[in-house]
């Protein structure tokens, strides 16, 4: 039995453990990456890497068995800059065992014991499936298998319209394969601007998908044709069941409730924005703490709990409105800080379709839309446009586009920034350009409006 000690150790091998050893590294401290699962975690393998594959394979026409090689291939270069190799040839060891919590500073890791100053609990966090009678029986994918199929679907239901449901069945239907979601809330995307919702939902079903909202699912049952779902009282027969329908931090199993860490009342960890829990030396970062659930938030977390552990003062925070996300449907939707129905009444809205777009118009592509949220400044009012608060981009590119905005958030800046930006013509983001000028003065008829 041994005894080893670091500066800082991080359990669990996804982005924000990845994110924290390799800050304090660079810091030029001791760091260890304990997991006893793939270095990468959920992103690399189930997350966000093979659904962007598949979407990908699927744009490009790909079958069912191409698209699935590829999306294998491509995890496979993507774990090939996470493994352990490259892990310590950037100064962190990195230990292939499940650690148990002996206490605060110390963790069981087989036979042996590690000691550290500090410890990033960042174990993410795993899918769950709603109580509905009868569907342990029918057996169902989740994320985590969905990419093993072998097989083609005849008939996909999927459990949930969230981003993870929609980007599946977008992906899936291009694959050729009937799709039903079923979303028990009364719209798809009910999290996100409502907008930009009824775009997805309008796109999905151009593609051909089934869609039911406010969809209550009582039972599901094996039968010779299939698998069958009750939905508000109608059958509705498929070949294969995907969960899509929420997530559950992994939190037990490895003495965090014997420490008396503090969780919250869905089971995460309960953090500061500092990344720090109730016990001094433990942090919390990524899918864990039920904060902002994305694999680069994740990462942010990792570095920042690495950061701010080797500091007494000025720790820096994170912030989620100020992290722009994306929903990689056809067209994309892209968020950073409130969406409209957040925001509160008397914020100013602008919003630029592209429709109006001399791009849009020039390549017939005129889905989607632009639209800033602004609010007033505490002393300056609406001086400069005010304070931006929120944006949503809904557009084939706004994963790329919504930096800009993002980037007037996180600085503070004045929304005029974006409007007297000059933009390169014809491109997309002149549509920011326009939705930011109407802050000041009518753009093709068109003038801000005040929230009620």
């Amino acid at each position: 039995m041994t005894e080893t000690r670091f500066d800082l150790v991080a359990i669990g091998g996804g982005s924000a453990g990845l994110g924290a050893v390799r800050a304090a590294a660079r810091e030029g401290r001791s760091a260890a990456l304990i997991s006893d699962g793939p270095l990468g975690g959920d992103c690399t393998f189930t997350g966000c890497v093979p659904s962007k594959a598949l979407l990908a394979a699927s744009a490009r026409g790909a079958d069912f068995a191409q698209a699935m090689q590829h999306v294998q291939s491509v995890i496979g270069e993507v774990a090939a800059l996470e493994n352990a190799e490259v892990l310590t040839s950037e100064g962190v060891t990195v230990i292939a065992q499940r650690a148990t919590f002996v206490n605060s500073s110390t963790l069981q890791v087989g036979d042996d014991t590690v000691v550290a100053d500090n410890i990033v609990v960042a174990t993410g966090a795993r899918p769950v499936a709603p109580p509905i009678p009868g569907l342990d029986d029918v057996g169902y994918l989740t994320n985590e298998t969905l990419f093993q199929l072998a097989e083609k679907p005849t008939h996909l239901l999927i459990v949930g319209g969230g981003p993870i449901g929609c980007e599946m069945a977008t992906a899936f239907v291009r694959l050729g394969v009937p799709v039903t979601v079923l979303e028990m809330a009364p719209r798809i995307m009910n999290r996100d601007d409502a907008d930009a919702a009824a775009v997805v939902h309008s796109s999905l079903a151009d593609l051909g998908v089934t869609i039911h909202t406010g969809a209550a699912i009582t039972a599901f049952r094996a039968d010779v044709g299939g698998i069958v779902a009750v939905v508000n009282d109608e059958e509705i027969v498929g070949s294969h069941v995907l969960v899509a329908a929420g997530r559950k931090a992994n939190t037990s199993g490895f003495g965090l409730e014997a420490l008396g860490v503090a969780l919250k009342p869905n089971g995460c960890i309960d953090v500061r924005p500092t990344m720090a829990s109730s016990i001094k030396g433990i942090w919390g970062a990524g899918d864990v703490t039920g904060e902002h659930p994305f694999s680069h938030s994740a990462d942010e977390m990792g570095r920042l709990a690495a950061q701010n552990s080797a500091k007494r003062l000025r720790r820096r925070s994170f912030v989620a409105t100020e992290v722009p996300y994306g929903t990689f449907t056809t067209p994309e939707v892209a968020q950073v800080g409130l969406t409209e129905e957040q925001a509160p009444t008397g914020s100013r809205i602008a919003l630029s379709t592209f429709e109006d777009s001399d791009r849009g118009l020039a390549t017939n592509e005129r889905t989607g839309f632009v639209k800033l949220i602004a609010g007033p400044r505490r002393v300056l009012g609406w001086t400069g446009g005010g304070k931006l608060i929120g944006a949503t981009i809904v557009h084939e590119r706004a994963g790329e586009m919504i930096h800009e905005p993002a980037l007037i958030i996180a600085n503070n800046m004045f929304p005029g920034r974006m409007a007297q930006l000059v933009h390169a013509y014809p491109t997309w983001s002149i549509a920011i350009r326009k939705a930011a000028s109407m802050f000041y003065v009518e753009v093709d008829g068109k003038n801000y409006r005040t929230k009620s």
